[in-house]
């Protein structure tokens, strides 16, 4: 199947969520209006509501109950339906505290990036934070912030005051290849490369004046008028969680009265002011027969041969990454299930110790199964 095929299905896919969520949506920006979002979501709802969430221009911060594999997986299925649904949101997913190597800025690891796009405040970027990190202090943002190199376009500044600047946040100054967490001078253009999301910004002088911005990712240039240049490295330990969720949008368990933030939803109410259309089915036997279903997948085939057993209705196919997350989410007009709900992963079994192996082998009689 080509790429462009896979598209048309998925955008049968994406209609279908939207058509389903909608009314939901509107119910929760009137329930915000009047001040409250208590809901009963399991992950696999969770994920597609954190994709979906549109309807506020904040940050979100989803604090997970669970264990560490847990609150991965969730991140994991989080970042599968960004895919699906096209939405350009960038999720990160803090699982711990900074080592002494990661504050100082000697390594950067998926952990230290994830700590630099919440302290560097990017609405774009969005964090699941296991709650037991939020036992310990984190580096204090206002600290971070006051170290962050903003230029404008316009902005008076010199090519030597602006090396000084860079090389006082850590960074080092390169005369070849410039590498993340570096930067050079060209004649009157100077590059620097985040060391923590990596984008090459160039910034050029005329006169003294920043005359031009431009911010690139991969091989996608684009001009800006502004830009952030993060320090290398973090402050210590030292401020309140509180402090970094007060401006977020906060998906918290009830429990977790301490992590609240502009605004916040308690994903876990046991009386929950709003039913979340689409049923999570994971366990339950579902009855396909002459229902809609969209499936999630990786081998097309293996899926095929399941689901013809089952006299299905429609079915609609999409390749994704989800497929590998199990899940399986029903309305009143269809199902959607993944392929690793439909085969899941069976559980690890544990080796028989030498004692038991060698009385099985004398309890068999030949002649006999």
């Amino acid at each position: 199947m080509s790429t462009k095929d896979q598209n048309k299905f998925c955008q049968k896919l994406v209609a279908f969520i939207s058509q389903e969520l909608a009314p939901w949506h509107e119910q929760i920006i009137k329930n915000r209006l009047a001040g409250g979002n208590d809901l009963k979501l399991t992950s696999a709802q969770l994920s597609v509501v954190a994709a979906a969430w549109d309807d506020l221009q904040s940050r979100k911060i989803i604090i997970t109950d669970t264990a560490g594999a847990a609150s991965h997986r969730l991140w994991e299925m989080v970042r599968g339906w960004n895919e699906v649904l096209g939405v350009n949101k960038n999720w990160h997913f803090l699982a711990g505290q900074l080592t002494e190597q990661e504050m100082k800025g000697h390594v950067v690891t998926t952990l230290s990036r994830g700590f630099s796009a919440l302290l560097t405040g990017n609405p774009h970027d969005h964090f699941i934070i296991p709650a037991t990190v939020l036992d310990n202090p984190v580096p204090d943002p206002a600290a971070y912030a006051k170290k962050i190199l903003q230029l404008t376009v316009g902005e008076q500044y010199s090519p030597g005051r602006l090396s000084r600047e860079l090389t006082q946040r850590g960074y080092s100054r390169h005369h070849a290849t410039v590498e993340p967490g570096a930067f050079s001078v060209r004649g009157e253009n100077i590059l620097v490369v985040d060391p923590y999301d990596r984008t090459q910004s160039t910034v050029t002088l005329w006169r003294n004046t920043i005359e031009r911005i431009t911010k690139a990712e991969g091989t996608r240039a684009q001009p800006a008028s502004a830009v952030k240049i993060p320090p290398i490295g973090f402050p210590e330990p030292s401020a309140n969680w509180s402090e970094v969720l007060k401006e977020s949008c906060v998906f918290r368990p009830a429990h977790r009265q301490d992590a609240n933030g502009a605004r916040t939803v308690i994903y876990d109410a046991l009386r929950p002011q709003l039913e979340f259309p689409l049923a999570d089915c994971s366990r339950e036997n579902v009855h396909l027969s002459g229902k809609k279903v969209f499936v999630l997948y990786q081998n097309r085939d293996r899926a095929q041969q399941f689901l013809r057993q089952q006299k299905t209705g429609e079915v609609t196919w999409c390749q994704t990454q989800l497929a590998l997350s199990p899940l399986c989410l029903q309305t009143m007009n269809g199902v959607l299930m993944s392929e690793a709900h439909l085969f899941p992963t069976p559980a690890p079994t544990k080796p028989i110790s030498l004692q038991q192996g060698l009385k099985l082998i004398q309890e068999l009689t030949e002649g006999k199964p």
